[in-house]
């Protein structure tokens, strides 16, 4: 007798038990987890490791858990099981030091998705605002728009972009609203993909490595693939023409 069978000859009540059993197995491995996250806050406090979000990480994570999901094939939408995960994740994260999120009305939904419901959110009234709030020790991020603004051109010292939204989007890059902001060291997760500040005057139209995210009156925000750091920008200058970095524009995700 398969598993499957034997699933479908039980009754009702002895199901519901069975939901009963899992779930407290469920509740006791997040516990299990939680304590492991207290330790890994113990140890990074002694090696002096201040670093809260790990956006490469995290985007290896749930790669790994959408690889899982789509091998077992359940009958669960896979929004409500990353929606589980996300929050499994962004609830560690605040059990270590608590992340403010800064945000526009219209980016808080795409904020909460990604950075869940234990952070604490902050209306802002325009992306400038956030800018000058961010924290060299990254316990304030920001969420900001692309459309109809251009504070990109302005970022201030040590703030990079290090990720897009919608979260894990199966969208087209072009469906991108908006990125995430702040003091974070980037780092490579294996499929990224790199944001550069190109003058428009130059910029080949007809080049299909590039992909404009938006446009100011002198400058569009280009999207290339792969991880491209400082070091490597001279590679590309051949092929736009003139390139500006604003410390290292870094989005670690590849929609």
């Amino acid at each position: 007798m398969t598993e499957e069978t034997g699933q479908e000859m039980l009754g009702l009540e002895e199901i519901r038990e069975q939901i009963d059993e899992t779930d407290k197995a469920i509740l006791e491995l997040l516990a299990r987890r939680s304590r492991l996250v207290s330790s890994v806050a113990e140890v990074k406090a002694q090696s002096g490791d201040s670093r809260i979000l790990r956006p490469a990480r995290e985007i290896v994570q749930m790669r790994h858990f959408l690889t899982w999901f789509k091998e077992r094939g359940l009958d669960m939408p896979v929004s409500g099981f990353s929606a589980i995960w996300r929050e499994i994740i962004a609830a560690s994260v605040s059990q270590q030091t608590p992340l403010r999120v800064m945000h526009l009305s219209e980016t808080l939904t795409t904020a909460r998705e990604r950075f869940g419901n234990a952070a604490e959110y902050l209306m802002i009234d325009n992306p400038n605002d956030a800018l000058v709030k961010l924290d060299a020790n990254a316990n304030t991020i920001a969420v900001l728009p692309l459309e109809n603004t251009t504070w990109w051109e302005n970022l201030p010292e040590g703030v990079t972009v290090f990720g897009a939204l919608p979260y894990l989007s199966q969208a087209s890059k072009a469906d991108i609203k908006s990125l995430c902001v702040g003091c974070i060291a980037i780092e490579a997760s294996g499929e990224d993909v790199t944001l550069l500040s190109c003058p428009i005057e130059g910029f080949p139209s007809n080049d299909t490595d590039a992909h404009i995210l938006t446009s100011s009156d002198t400058h569009h925000l280009i999207m290339v693939e792969g991880f491209i750091n400082t070091d490597r920008i001279g590679e590309l200058v051949g092929s736009f023409g003139s390139l500006e970095i604003m410390d290292s524009l870094l989005a670690g995700e590849k929609s």
